[in-house]
């Protein structure tokens, strides 16, 4: 939560998270989206929709949290490495 609250009071411009669970992240999404800011996936650009983890799975999949902009801009800067 720590690190989407940072980013949605505009103390740091962008957090990355991987394998975490849903109570790791979810408020600190409520806020993000709450200042305007998305998170999606790095893999494939989707939005992440917390009402995917309700049931107890891990989010293994790395995701980028940040306003529109900085995300589109650092998510065309990373690769992913598989294994």
């Amino acid at each position: 939560v720590g690190h989407l609250a940072y980013v949605a009071a505009g103390c740091a411009d962008a957090a990355v998270l991987h394998d975490v669970h849903v109570w790791d992240f979810a408020a600190g999404l409520a806020m993000l989206h709450a200042a305007g800011g998305v998170m999606r996936y790095l893999d494939d650009g989707a939005d992440v929709d917390v009402t995917d983890y309700l049931g107890g799975q891990d989010a293994l999949r790395p995701m980028l949290a940040g306003h529109r902009e900085t995300v589109a801009r650092l998510a065309a800067l990373i690769s992913l490495r598989s294994g």
